[in-house]
């Protein structure tokens, strides 16, 4: 959704100009995801796609951790970015692959859960790509289905907590705000870039999470104390954290989270030097 069409949601609604301004400041462009399941066979190798079967180089295994196989989520075609000056922070071409494990399930709050996500960036070209099944004449289906992807911007406001705080408005103000935004017309929350939507928590409550537990730091309720000195220390670099993709439900691919979505951060930094080892993977309730 753009800005002009907020503006004319709003004014149906008979809700107040400002609260579009709140939207406009605060957003921040993204890119979404429409899932279209489709016969892989019928799908170019190396094509951006949800689920199915991935088409890693030649010479890659299909990543594991602890001796199981990580599901396949996601897999872009660069190139299918350069038209959209968002996606400008991403490399102009190569391909970006997303696996995680889904059936040992956490939300991610210990240290000890890394590892049970990859990304791989291949940089080369689409001959070197080959579909990778599960068994051999791919008689095993793949966990999620294949769904061809169509991309479209959009504007992500910032759901919750972000507008919230940054305006100071009033219990009823922020009754309106939300109860506004949720009849926006949204489809599934797939979502490249941008701020995270349809979500309970604050945006700078995952960037703290990725902060602190990429640094050491255990979140989790399991007993164990909280360094709080150590968790104001590292609060400085939060904001360094970025939405790189967001997964919602979805039942065409598959997918199905419950009441939430599972979403995957990055570091700025890393993000500009082409370093994809270092994405955190966690757990967003809505």
């Amino acid at each position: 959704m753009i800005t002009k069409d907020l503006r004319a949601h709003f004014q149906a609604a008979g809700i107040d100009p400002k609260y579009a301004d709140i939207i406009e400041l605060q957003a921040q462009p993204c890119l979404r995801l429409d899932a279209i399941p489709t016969d892989e066979s019928h799908m170019q190798l190396g094509c951006s796609k949800i689920g199915g079967a991935p088409d890693l180089p030649k010479t890659a295994s299909w990543p594991e951790h602890r001796g199981r196989l990580l599901d396949f989520f996601v897999q872009f075609d660069l190139q299918d970015f350069n038209q959209y000056p968002i996606c400008s922070v991403l490399p102009p071409k190569g391909h970006l692959y997303f696996f995680g494990e889904t059936d040992l399930w956490s939300e991610r709050y210990d240290p000890t859960d890394r590892g049970n996500w990859r990304l791989i960036y291949h940089p080369g070209p689409q001959e070197e790509l080959e579909r990778h099944v599960l068994s051999e004449g791919g008689l095993t289906p793949p966990r999620f289905n294949p769904c061809r992807i169509i991309f479209h911007e959009a504007l992500s406001p910032g759901w919750h907590e972000t507008p919230i705080r940054a305006f100071h408005l009033d219990e009823a103000q922020e009754d309106q705000y939300v109860d506004t935004i949720y009849e926006l017309p949204e489809g599934k929350a797939h979502q490249l870039l941008g701020r995270p939507g349809r979500i309970e928590n604050r945006e700078d409550d995952f960037q703290l999470q990725c902060q602190a537990i990429s640094h050491g730091l255990v979140l989790g309720a399991d007993g164990r104390p909280l360094d709080k000195n150590r968790l104001r220390e590292l609060a400085a670099g939060a904001a360094d954290w970025k939405l790189l993709l967001q997964l919602d439900s979805d039942e065409g691919a598959g997918m199905n989270w419950g009441d939430s979505m599972i979403s995957f951060w990055i570091k700025e930094k890393d993000l500009q030097d082409r370093n994809f080892s270092e994405v955190w993977m966690i757990e967003e309730w809505f």
